[in-house]
Protein backbone atom coordinates (compact mmCIF):
# COMPACT_ATOMS: atom_id res chain seq x y z
CA UNK A 1 0.00 0.00 0.00
CA UNK A 2 2.91 2.09 0.74
CA UNK A 3 4.19 2.27 -2.50
CA UNK A 4 1.23 2.57 -4.53
CA UNK A 5 0.79 5.51 -2.22
CA UNK A 6 4.00 6.71 -3.65
CA UNK A 7 3.26 6.24 -7.21
CA UNK A 8 -0.01 7.71 -6.41
CA UNK A 9 1.64 10.70 -5.11
CA UNK A 10 3.98 10.95 -7.86
CA UNK A 11 1.57 10.54 -10.76
CA UNK A 12 2.78 7.82 -11.86
CA UNK A 13 -0.66 5.29 -10.76
CA UNK A 14 -3.30 4.57 -13.40
CA UNK A 15 -5.20 2.84 -10.95
CA UNK A 16 -8.45 3.72 -9.07
CA UNK A 17 -6.66 6.03 -6.57
CA UNK A 18 -6.68 8.71 -9.16
CA UNK A 19 -10.02 9.93 -10.67
CA UNK A 20 -8.36 12.75 -12.42
CA UNK A 21 -6.68 12.77 -16.55
CA UNK A 22 -2.79 11.97 -16.03
CA UNK A 23 -2.06 15.54 -16.89
CA UNK A 24 -4.21 17.22 -14.29
CA UNK A 25 -2.51 17.24 -10.66
CA UNK A 26 -3.84 14.96 -7.96
CA UNK A 27 -5.28 17.49 -4.85
CA UNK A 28 -4.59 15.99 -1.50
CA UNK A 29 -5.57 17.71 2.64
CA UNK A 30 -3.36 15.42 4.28
CA UNK A 31 -4.13 16.11 8.66
CA UNK A 32 -2.23 14.70 11.20
CA UNK A 33 -3.38 14.31 14.69
CA UNK A 34 -0.80 15.06 17.64
CA UNK A 35 -1.50 13.72 21.63
CA UNK A 36 0.32 16.61 23.30
CA UNK A 37 -0.87 15.15 26.76
CA UNK A 38 1.46 15.27 29.42
CA UNK A 39 1.75 11.47 29.40
CA UNK A 40 3.65 12.00 25.81
CA UNK A 41 6.45 13.65 26.92
CA UNK A 42 9.25 11.08 25.91
CA UNK A 43 7.69 10.23 22.87
CA UNK A 44 6.28 13.40 21.28
CA UNK A 45 9.99 14.21 19.41
CA UNK A 46 9.66 10.60 18.23
CA UNK A 47 6.24 11.12 16.73
CA UNK A 48 7.60 15.27 15.64
CA UNK A 49 10.24 13.53 13.66
CA UNK A 50 8.08 11.07 11.91
CA UNK A 51 5.81 13.35 10.52
CA UNK A 52 8.19 15.67 9.20
CA UNK A 53 9.31 12.87 7.61
CA UNK A 54 6.71 12.47 6.05
CA UNK A 55 5.74 15.69 4.79
CA UNK A 56 9.04 15.76 3.51
CA UNK A 57 8.35 12.90 1.43
CA UNK A 58 5.25 13.55 0.49
CA UNK A 59 6.52 17.10 -0.66
CA UNK A 60 9.85 15.92 -2.55
CA UNK A 61 7.47 13.50 -4.88
CA UNK A 62 5.85 16.45 -6.49
CA UNK A 63 3.19 14.85 -8.15
CA UNK A 64 -0.16 16.03 -5.94
CA UNK A 65 -0.64 19.11 -4.30
CA UNK A 66 -0.38 18.58 -1.13
CA UNK A 67 -1.57 20.35 2.00
CA UNK A 68 -0.99 19.56 5.37
CA UNK A 69 -2.63 20.28 8.24
CA UNK A 70 -2.20 19.66 12.57
CA UNK A 71 -4.38 19.03 15.34
CA UNK A 72 -2.84 18.86 18.60
CA UNK A 73 -5.07 18.05 21.68
CA UNK A 74 -4.26 17.62 24.99
CA UNK A 75 -7.24 15.59 27.83
CA UNK A 76 -7.23 17.88 30.78
CA UNK A 77 -9.24 17.83 34.21
CA UNK A 78 -11.23 20.95 34.32
CA UNK A 79 -8.46 23.26 36.34
CA UNK A 80 -6.13 22.88 33.64
CA UNK A 81 -6.42 25.84 31.62
CA UNK A 82 -4.85 24.90 28.54
CA UNK A 83 -5.77 23.72 25.37
CA UNK A 84 -7.78 21.30 24.58
CA UNK A 85 -7.57 21.39 21.10
CA UNK A 86 -5.12 23.67 18.48
CA UNK A 87 -6.12 23.43 14.97
CA UNK A 88 -3.43 24.61 12.80
CA UNK A 89 -4.85 25.57 9.15
CA UNK A 90 -3.84 23.86 5.53
CA UNK A 91 -0.83 24.78 4.12
CA UNK A 92 0.74 23.78 0.81
CA UNK A 93 4.15 25.13 2.82
CA UNK A 94 5.95 22.36 4.01
CA UNK A 95 8.47 25.05 6.03
CA UNK A 96 4.98 26.23 7.79
CA UNK A 97 3.99 22.99 8.38
CA UNK A 98 7.27 21.95 9.85
CA UNK A 99 6.70 25.39 11.79
CA UNK A 100 3.30 23.61 13.18
CA UNK A 101 4.64 20.38 14.31
CA UNK A 102 8.09 21.74 15.82
CA UNK A 103 5.75 24.23 18.47
CA UNK A 104 4.01 21.05 19.90
CA UNK A 105 4.91 20.34 23.55
CA UNK A 106 3.75 18.12 25.74
CA UNK A 107 2.14 19.25 28.93
CA UNK A 108 -1.65 18.93 31.02
CA UNK A 109 -3.66 16.14 30.70
CA UNK A 110 -3.36 15.65 34.40
CA UNK A 111 -0.56 12.94 33.59
CA UNK A 112 2.93 13.21 33.77
CA UNK A 113 5.70 11.78 31.09
CA UNK A 114 6.18 8.19 31.82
Amino acid sequence: MIDAAKRWFAGDDDSAMSSKSSSAKSEVDLVFILDCTGSMGGQIAQAQQKIISIVETISAQGGADVRFGLIKYRDHPPQDHSYITQVHPLTGNSKKMKEYVNSAAAGGGGELAR
